[in-house]
């Protein structure tokens, strides 16, 4: 119970306002046009867009894996599309499934980044056997 709390306050904090307004929620369109670029042309990138980029990967790059391992390891109840095992996944194939998962989703694009949670656990399943 501690992790899926854990869990959910993470989520909240990703789905949380940058720069301190509340209408600027970042949504998965946002990070498919800021992020996607990071693989072909890093100067293009603002150094805060570009951290930006990372802190939402690696946030949900946790989150997944957080998760998996609490479901394997302890039985916990966690939806298999909130889990991933990315243990072992390199930042940059976790950006570029998140922007191909975003580019074939566009029906998602008005929604909170946290959704990107999706692209990662279907990449990268946790197996629990």
């Amino acid at each position: 119970m501690k992790n899926f709390l854990t869990t959910a306050m993470i989520t909240a904090a990703l789905a949380s306002p940058l720069k301190g307004e509340e209408e600027d929620l970042v949504t998965v369109e946002q990070f498919f046009n800021t992020c996607a670029i990071i693989n072909t042309d890093l100067t293009e990138v603002s150094d805060f867009d570009f951290g930006m980029c990372i802190g939402i990967v690696k946030a949900i790059d946790q989150i997944g894996l957080m998760n998996c391992n609490s479901k394997r390891n302890y039985g916990h109840e966690i939806p298999i599309y909130l889990t991933a095992d990315t243990d072992k996944v390199s930042y940059g194939a976790l950006l570029q499934a998140m922007t191909n998962w975003a580019a074939e989703k566009p029906e998602l694009w008005g929604q909170e980044v946290a959704y990107l949670i999706l692209a990662v656990a279907e990449k990268f399943p946790c197996d629990i056997d």
